[in-house]
């Protein structure tokens, strides 16, 4: 539990990892846990003018790659979620990353994708893209599939 990893999951419908960011945290007592930064995009509209843009976030864009490096069509940042989750006492990072997926996600509501009062999204478009930060040494140990349950 010496150092973090993130990892980007789901996105392609697996985990990646990839290298830390952060230098590693000595702590032989800190809990097990996982961060999730939860971030949902959609496919640019058609129509750029029908879509007007108000913040830098809610512009910002992205090139996402397929799992053969290909380039997919770019994706417009719409939210980002953040949760946290802990298993102090089971030390199952599975369930501390179920918890900070759940944590990300239960206390929000955007009505407007209900509604569809976002020009030229809808849920069918829509695309998840998930980072866990969870210790090298247990990464071996999350249960992707089991994490992937937690959404809808």
């Amino acid at each position: 539990m010496a150092s973090a990893l993130s990892a980007t999951a789901f996105t392609g419908g697996f985990l990646s990892p990839t290298k830390p960011r952060t230098p590693p945290i000595p702590s032989s007592s800190r809990p097990s846990h996982s961060r999730l930064h939860l971030r949902i995009r959609s496919p640019n509209p058609k129509n750029p003018a029908a879509a007007p843009v108000s913040s830098r976030m809610e512009g910002a864009q992205t090139q996402t790659h397929d799992a053969q490096g290909g380039a997919e069509s770019a994706m417009k940042l719409l939210f980002v979620e953040m949760g946290v989750g802990y298993d102090q006492h089971g030390q199952d990072i599975t369930a501390a990353a179920v918890r900070a997926c759940k944590d990300a996600i239960t206390s929000n509501s955007i009505p407007a994708f209900r509604g569809g009062s976002i020009p030229g999204v809808n849920t069918d478009q829509m695309k998840l893209q998930i980072k866990l930060g969870v210790p090298r040494s247990t990464q071996h140990l999350l249960d992707a599939e089991r994490v992937k349950a937690v959404f809808p």
